[in-house]
């Protein structure tokens, strides 16, 4: 299970480490690495469990970022809403939308839950 750690967590302790010379082995600052690798990106965004669905179904087609916004170009342009909830909300938060696509991972509104696509 991956852990819900967060890079800042990580860094966080090796920062409160410095002062204590006898941990700075290498064993600990592979472990530290390691665990670095693995921890979630800081500032995760949080999206309605629909829009976390409808990316993980666009990944699953392989399709890209510019194919997830390519249906909402006509509405900005309009200054129109779309009748989708999931694309309306995409149009009104696309930095979000594009954060949790790019990272790969954000927070279920509904649950507090991570979800990973």
């Amino acid at each position: 299970m991956a852990s819900e750690e967060t890079k800042q967590d990580v860094f966080k302790e090796l920062h409160d480490a410095a002062e204590d010379v006898a941990l700075f082995d290498l064993a600990y600052l592979d472990q530290v690495e390691s665990r670095y690798a693995a921890a979630l990106p800081d500032g995760i965004v949080t999206l309605p469990a629909d829009v976390g669905e409808r990316i993980k179904l666009l990944k699953a087609r392989y399709l890209d970022l510019v194919d997830a916004f390519s249906p909402l170009k006509d509405y900005a342009v309009m200054r129109s809403e779309p009748s989708d909830q999931v694309q309306a909300w995409m149009l009104h938060n696309s930095a979000a939308f594009a954060r949790a696509w790019l990272d790969g991972v954000w927070i279920e509104e509904e649950s507090g839950k991570v979800v990973r696509a």
